[in-house]
Parts: C-alpha cells; structure tokens; sequence
C-alpha cells in the first residue's frame, strides 16, 4: 500500500462557504450533545479548530478554493464530513446534498489508496 503525504482538496466557493459555516457550527456547538457527538467524533475540539483555520487560511477570495492538506489534516476533515448531518443547520439550499457528495468523494479516495 502506498502512502499519500499530501492532498489538494479543490472547492467551488459555494462549497468552500458550506464546509467552512458547518465546521464551524460543530466548533462552536461541540459540547451540545444534541449537535456534536464527541465520543463519535473522535477527535479534539482544537483539530477542529485547526481545520477551520487551514481552510480560512487556504482562502484566496476565489471562486475555487485549493486547501493543501496533510495525511492528518485529510483524516480530521474526512472524520468532520462523516459526522455532518441533519443536526446541524443549513441555510444554503442542497447543502446536505453537497456534503453527502464531498463524504462519497473522500470514501472513493480512500478506497483508490488503499487498492
């Protein structure tokens, strides 16, 4: 098996906005139970932290958005979509839909590297 040390996750702005506003929501709902569950989570409130500030950080103001990324950084945003759902508020219409897709997109990912 071979090991990637580096990815470019590449974003249209409109996903870039919905990634970053839900991460966010998880950021600051972290110890509501109802929102964020952070046994299932498996990861620190400061990863997440990191993570908004590597894609705030990535932001060029541009309609696509490239965010480098290291093996762990891909781990804590891959482990950050598998836990996005109805809980957690969307005011962008089809932003469920969009999330699903980056999910299915990172578990094809997945699979390739380990094939």
């Amino acid at each position: 098996m071979s090991e990637v040390s580096g990815i470019d996750v590449k974003l249209e702005r409109k996903t870039f906005d919905i990634v970053l506003g839900t991460f966010s929501f998880m950021r600051d709902h972290f110890s509501n139970r109802g929102v964020v569950d952070p046994a299932a989570l498996m990861m620190s409130k400061q990863e997440i932290i990191d993570m908004i500030n590597k894609l705030k950080s990535s932001d060029s103001s541009q309609d696509k958005v490239t965010i480098p990324m290291n093996a762990h950084e891909w781990t804590v945003y891959y482990g950050l979509l598998l836990q996005t759902n109805s809980r957690i508020p969307q005011t962008e219409p089809g932003a469920y839909d969009v999330l699903d897709d980056l999910l299915e997109e990172c578990e094809r990912l997945d699979e390739a590297r380990e094939n």
